[in-house]
């Protein structure tokens, strides 16, 4: 699960710049790169190409209204760096917004073989919601919108070493606090 969907298109430059315009040679010089740079700071696949694109609609606007940047090159990738960080804060801010919401549907429609009623997600729910807010932003990101430890990481801005040390923090108090019969060894795996 990703932020919500921007409608933007496949990268290509915005119309309306003349051929062989500063913009376009900087479009075509770049775009590849950019498009690298988004994916090295651990964008998805299927969203880095709309990072990008938000990116080169930012610079064509602001091309047409302010002109050229004095440094079109270093501008685009400071343009990325902040678009990356906007995606990144929008993934952190879905996922406060799923611990705060979270009901018996998400459990039981996330495909977690143990819960198998709506009594137990109840039950689920209100232990995810007495972790502490760290700890329930990551097993959430890992066990309901299914990101990956590294991906993880880069959204709340910590290491690959912390987000397994929240997951095992999680366990060990969920372990505790759970009845006997449910084991939550198999949502960890």
């Amino acid at each position: 699960m990703t932020p919500e969907k921007r409608t933007v298109g496949p990268v290509a430059p915005p119309e309306g710049g003349a051929t062989g315009s500063e913009f376009e040679t900087l479009y075509r010089a770049n775009a590849k790169s950019a498009l690298l740079y988004v994916r090295s700071k651990g964008v998805p696949e299927q969203d880095a190409p709309e990072i990008v694109a938000a990116a080169f609609a930012s610079i064509w606007s602001r091309w047409q209204t302010a002109g050229a940047p004095e440094e079109p090159r270093p501008y685009l990738f400071a343009v990325l760096r902040h678009q990356t960080v906007n995606y990144w804060r929008e993934c952190a801010q879905q996922a406060r917004r799923i611990v705060d919401s979270v009901d018996e549907t998400d459990f039981v429609q996330s495909g977690w073989d143990f819960t198998d009623s709506v009594e137990l997600a109840a039950q689920l729910r209100d232990l995810l919601r007495r972790l502490p807010q760290r700890q329930a932003q990551v097993v959430v990101m890992r066990l309901v919108m299914g990101l990956p430890t590294h991906v993880i990481a880069n959204q709340l801005g910590i290491s690959k070493g912390a987000v397994r040390t929240h997951l095992a923090a999680a366990k060990k108090s969920l372990a505790h606090d759970m009845r006997p019969s449910i084991s939550p060894r198999k949502a960890f795996e």
